[in-house]
């Protein structure tokens, strides 16, 4: 027996440094595959994925991380909203610089402060309080992170 032939059907096959128990079919069957209980079947075409399978598997699995990525994008980012303080109790209806005194009101009687932007008209919740303390009724940009619909405010500018 010279080392990289299968010689005999029967016996110990060596070919090159791996040792063989089994030859079948002229190819030498490993104690690994022995083991696992390995067939000629497993390794036929229909029992493997297509690589167009897989590929469209990879393709789906990256779009669904494109998706997630561009649904998180706009979350935490800063911005910057025009409008006039208010409260919650008044909301829209303190959309003017005349609504001063009675934001101060409400604010006093615990009503929560909000912005009501110019335009649009959308009310945001101002997450932290403090930091409109004072610009009750007035005209303001206000830059912070919003989140649907409320806002913490990072910094107030009269307009």
């Amino acid at each position: 027996m010279s080392a990289g032939s299968a010689a005999p059907l029967r016996g110990k096959v060596t070919i090159g440094n791996v040792h063989y128990g089994i030859v079948r079919d002229g190819v030498p069957i490993g104690g690994v595959e022995l083991l696992l209980g390995a067939r000629d079947r497993d390794f036929k075409k229909e029992n493997r994925p297509s690589m167009k399978k897989v590929l469209i598997l990879c393709l789906a699995v990256c779009f669904v991380f494109a998706l997630t990525a561009m649904a998180f994008d706009d979350m935490g980012k800063s911005t910057t909203v025009n409008g006039y303080v208010s409260d919650s109790k008044c909301g829209v209806k303190g959309n003017s610089a005349s609504h001063e005194a009675c934001a101060k009101k409400c604010a006093g009687a615990g009503e929560k402060l909000v912005i009501v932007t110019d335009g649009d008209n959308k009310v945001y919740a101002v997450d932290n309080q403090d930091a409109l303390k004072g610009h009750e009724g007035h005209h303001v940009a206000v830059t912070g992170t919003t989140s649907k619909d409320s806002i913490h405010v990072n910094g107030v500018k009269m307009l």
